[in-house]
């Protein structure tokens, strides 16, 4: 069932199709599976960037494979930045509470540190 319909105009094809794909990658419904991933890769494929459409565009052309293929990468990207920000935020942590900088060390808990401070360490 239809759930919602984008529409984009141009002066010209290409104008048309470069707003489509702006729009699409703006447009998010949540919750169920959408054509919106199948669309956006149709939109900047070079077969149909150069007017070779037909009825049996999809299979002609083995969009749903292209499709798959950028989504693993794209979640491939997203997940290796997911990791190099947790990484470079661990290391800036460490900088923080972990230099020589500081009069007191702020990896040691306020009990140890107040303890220390008692004994003369």
């Amino acid at each position: 069932s239809l759930v919602a319909k984008l529409i984009t105009w141009g002066q010209d094809f290409n104008e048309a199709r470069v707003r489509m794909s702006n729009a699409l990658d703006e447009f998010l419904i949540e919750g169920i599976n959408t054509t919106i991933p199948l669309y956006r890769t149709i939109m900047n494929e070079k077969n149909f960037i150069e007017g070779k459409i037909s009825t049996d565009y999809l299979e002609k052309y083995d969009m749903l494979n292209v499709m798959q293929t950028e989504l693993k990468a794209k979640q491939m990207k997203e997940s290796d930045s997911a990791i190099a920000s947790a990484l470079l935020f661990s290391e800036y942590m460490k900088g923080q509470y972990n230099t020589g900088n500081s009069s007191k060390d702020l990896s040691l808990s306020n009990w140890v540190r107040t303890g220390n401070q008692k004994n003369g360490i």
